[in-house]
């Protein structure tokens, strides 16, 4: 089983006020990307993750205008992933919602426990350079530990399998400025 965090960044901005993505080339919320590029990047990496779940930070709106669930499971379909059923976490005012994308057919919903990680790069704009960062933090229940999960973090630099392969390099820098983790379990 594959159990994975993602902070995608501006995922909201994809999407309209029905949650109908928007693949156009205009820019993105990301600094550099156009919504095509970060549409496109998105999809790259989720489908290279594969993951049986997916907790997403700052996954698309919910509020009255807006569903989290419909715009997710709208990009799972177009995206053609199998992590297509969406639930919400936590709405709130601030457009950051928590929400889980989870194959319907392999991941039970457990209280057993939950990985929120991610790594993150940002832009020092008056020294011409990036930073990374491990911003978040991990709790894994003591029967999971024991079961010996696998971690990676899907960085496109410290990554070697993502370093070597071009296009997942890519679209994991277009996706947003946070990179995916999965916890590899043995069923």
């Amino acid at each position: 089983m594959r159990i994975a965090t993602w902070n995608v960044e501006w995922f909201n901005a994809l999407f309209d006020d029905e949650g109908r993505l928007q693949p156009d080339d205009r820019w993105s919320a990301r600094h550099g990307v156009t919504r095509r590029e970060q549409l496109s990047g998105l999809v790259e990496v989720f489908r290279a993750l594969d993951p049986d779940a997916v907790l997403v930070v700052e996954a698309p709106d919910e509020s009255r205008r807006r569903s989290t669930v419909r715009a997710l499971e709208g990009f799972a379909a177009d995206a053609g992933i199998r992590a297509r059923r969406a639930l919400i976490g936590f709405p709130n005012a601030t457009e950051q919602e928590i929400a889980l994308l989870h194959d319907p057919h392999a991941a039970g919903r457990r209280d057993r426990g939950r990985a929120a990680p991610a790594t993150a790069r940002f832009v020092i704009a008056p020294e011409d350079r990036w930073v990374s960062a491990l911003l978040d933090f991990i709790l894994v229940s003591p029967d999971l530990m024991s079961a010996g999960p696998r971690w990676r973090i899907w960085h496109p630099f410290d990554d070697r399998a993502c370093w070597r392969d071009p296009v997942l390099r890519r679209a994991l820098l277009h996706a947003s400025d946070h990179f995916p983790v999965t916890l590899d379990l043995d069923r």
